[in-house]
């Protein structure tokens, strides 16, 4: 009699007019309950395919079978005889993930940590992406996703990994995703070390390029050492005036003159330093 095996969410094709060999003959079948799946035919079905989608609900085999009556063209009833279907367990599901790293540095994610009873391996592969360059874009059966991404643009862009895991019968699962977001190469950053918050409208605030992009620290410190700005995760938003924790003229503009700055990129452990004039203050 005949058989098959499929993965759990697979829907069947089997043409039952190649279990006989007559011509003309008509069928009805319907399955036999099984509580652990879904998708089978409990009442009779007058059709030569099968095509049922069959969920395993459970994690372990769970088997269908489908009790089939042909008729000839003649009219006479045939033996009735079954169609054995094994259905492999349904798969576990994974949550989307997202991460942030620097440029230049490996996504890193070993997918050995997500291995479960049900889940043995894993086929994973980025999404195509333009500006992102280091990416796999073909399909991997590998046990970590190591690619070293490189951006090499001025701000952050997202490449999406989608990752789908395979149990031991070979039977894939839902795929998920893994967005992993690169912040640009610091060599981006740029620093501008005049301006002049004088009120016409031009060149108002101390701008380093790109720095929205980065987890930072900014210090401002006068001629004397004594500090005048100090601020977290800086916006490219300050006109002359003392502000932060322990500053000098607290809350008043600053003369012109030269400062010195202390730019801290927090997650890179990276810093820049250097002299700014801030000109003509009015």
């Amino acid at each position: 009699e005949p058989s098959d095996s499929i993965c759990s969410g697979t829907s069947l094709d089997h043409d039952l007019s190649g279990d006989v060999n007559l011509l003309g003959v008509d069928f009805s079948w319907e399955a036999m309950d099984n509580p652990e799946v879904t998708g089978e035919s409990l009442s009779s079905v007058n059709t030569a395919i099968i095509n049922d989608s069959l969920i395993n609900t459970s994690f372990s085999e769970q088997t269908v079978v489908y009790r089939i009556t042909p008729t000839s063209s003649a009219g006479c009833i045939g033996a009735v005889y079954e169609y054995t279907v094994m259905v492999y367990p349904s798969m576990d599901t994974y949550p989307d993930t997202s991460i942030t790293i620097n440029s230049g540095t490996s996504v890193n994610l070993d997918l050995t940590e997500l291995f479960t009873p049900q889940v043995v391996a894993f086929e994973w592969g980025a999404l195509q992406h333009d500006t992102i360059e280091g990416a796999s874009y073909s399909a991997a059966i590998s046990d970590t996703i190591d690619d070293v991404l490189v951006n090499n643009s001025d701000e952050i862009h997202t490449i999406t990994y989608q990752i789908t895991p395979i149990n031991s019968y070979g039977c894939p699962g839902e795929p998920f995703l893994h967005e992993v977001s690169v912040r640009p190469d610091t060599s981006c950053i740029t620093i501008y070390e005049e301006f002049s918050p004088d009120g016409d409208g031009i060149n108002e605030t101390f701008h380093i390029s790109c720095i929205e992009n980065y987890d930072s620290n900014l210090q401002i410190f006068n001629r004397w050492g004594s500090l005048v700005y100090n601020i977290d995760n800086y916006a490219n938003d300050w006109d002359g005036i003392s502000r932060g924790k322990l500053n000098i003229m607290r809350e008043e503009k600053l003369p012109s003159g030269v400062y010195y700055y202390v730019l801290r990129l927090k997650t890179e452990a990276k810093s820049f330093s250097g002299w700014l004039y801030i000109n003509g203050v009015k």
